[in-house]
């Protein structure tokens, strides 16, 4: 009977330890690191981010097809981001002509 509640005991220390283990390798440390590092690299110049995804193709990360997608959408996204003032510009929607007009009292 001792035997029985010994066993007992360890079977429920060993389920908390894989519960435990279960929480910290469901959590994919190197995607969200590769995350973190697209939105970092938007700062160094306007292609970094694209090029952070496409560095993440020799990690393990290119067995993951949605987390490729998403690497590649959050790297377009954060270059679209520091490209925005440039496009605005380039396409003629600056509204300088506007603030230019407001301060006119006429």
């Amino acid at each position: 009977m001792n035997t029985n509640r010994a066993s007992g005991r360890a079977a429920r220390r060993n389920a908390a330890t894989t519960t435990n283990s279960d929480i910290r390798t469901s959590f994919d440390w190197l995607y969200a690191l590769w995350v973190v590092l697209e939105v970092a690299a938007g700062w160094l110049f306007f292609g970094a981010p694209l090029l952070v995804a496409l560095a993440s193709r020799g990690t393990r990360l290119r067995h993951s097809r949605s987390k490729q997608i998403s690497l590649w959408v959050i790297a377009a996204i954060v270059s679209l981001f520091a490209l925005a003032p440039f496009l605005v510009i380039w396409f003629g929607l600056s509204t300088t002509h506007i603030e230019e007009h407001r301060f006119i009292v006429g």
